[in-house]
């Protein structure tokens, strides 16, 4: 069973945060979230922060790996189709989490990769231009 975790992008403190809690309200969908060493505090208001999951998958050395993380993959086979090494942003889309980049990979696809994360699109964009 995959663990359901969750980070979280501090848009105005510029930093990442493991969440520790999160609380739904209202019909949209609105949520406020408590960050790991701020438990005892206030509830974050959800606009200041971007929510991320955990994909319940690792890269090659073990790290998690969660939507908007960068990975670079190495040139595998998948069947008879080739497919080349390269650079990818990890999203969640359409009920599946996939890896855009170069080439598009879903999520059957990169579970048989080799993979690292290297970074992540809110500290690290410039790796993947």
């Amino acid at each position: 069973m995959i663990e359901i975790k969750f980070r979280a992008w501090d848009k105005v403190g510029k930093k990442m945060w493991k969440v520790s809690s999160m609380k739904f309200f209202g019909e949209k969908g609105d949520f406020d979230l408590q960050v790991e060493g701020n438990e005892n505090e206030e509830w974050e208001e959800e606009p200041e922060f971007i929510v991320m999951q955990y994909t319940g998958m690792k890269d090659k050395n073990g790290r998690e790996i969660f939507e908007g993380d960068i990975c670079h993959y190495i040139d595998y086979y998948c069947g008879d189709h080739l497919y080349k090494s390269g650079v990818g942003e990890v999203v969640f889309d359409e009920g599946a989490f996939s890896v855009r980049g170069a080439t598009e990979l879903t999520s059957a696809e990169i579970s048989n990769l080799e993979y690292k994360v290297i970074g992540n699109i809110y500290q690290n964009s410039e790796l993947m231009r």
